[in-house]
């Protein structure tokens, strides 16, 4: 659509959001033909666990940039679905340890051929686009940026108060 391109910066989050979410709605569709459950909020922890691996929560939050309480919640709900085992650590009790169960690994055989299938189309729809191996290190760059300057909302509200001020000046 031509307001985007348009009104880019002004429009950034919302384009954004359009993608992420026709991207997420085509990949619950693509779980749902194969029969397969699965949530998306998992993606980022079941696949850290994929291959076997056991993380303590408190790695697991850090590695995907995820507060502590959201990682329990989703937790929770992968210990519901019956796809996780979270014991106490032996060698610190204070510490607990998750790793995919019997189930959980089951799952992750039969979704590999999903992600990979994935992970094919998008690295050819965005070789297709000009510049679009440039796609991965301009966002992370963005974020990074975002994440060393102050935020949004302080840089814009900062401008906000000194045009409010110079204008009340001129008054």
């Amino acid at each position: 659509m031509a307001i985007y391109s348009e009104q880019g910066e002004l429009l950034f989050g919302t384009y954004l959001k359009r993608i992420a979410t026709r991207f997420q709605q085509d990949v619950v569709r693509i779980y749902a033909s194969q029969g397969i459950r699965f949530d998306l909020s998992w993606f980022p922890i079941f696949f850290l666990l994929k291959d076997g691996e056991q993380y303590a929560v408190t790695e697991l939050a850090k590695a995907v940039d995820i507060s502590h309480p959201a990682l329990n919640q989703i937790l929770k709900a992968l210990e519901k679905e019956g796809l996780v085992v979270i014991e106490k650590d032996p060698d610190d009790l204070r510490r607990r340890l998750v790793s995919l169960n019997d189930k959980g690994l089951y799952l992750n055989r039969k979704i590999q051929p999903i992600w990979q299938g994935i992970r094919a189309h998008m690295a050819k729809m965005i070789a297709d686009i000009p510049d679009g191996d440039k796609l991965f290190g301009i966002l992370n760059a963005l974020e990074e940026k975002m994440l060393a300057d102050n935020s949004l909302f302080e840089n814009v509200t900062k401008g906000l108060s000194q045009t409010t001020s110079t204008q009340n000046e001129n008054v």
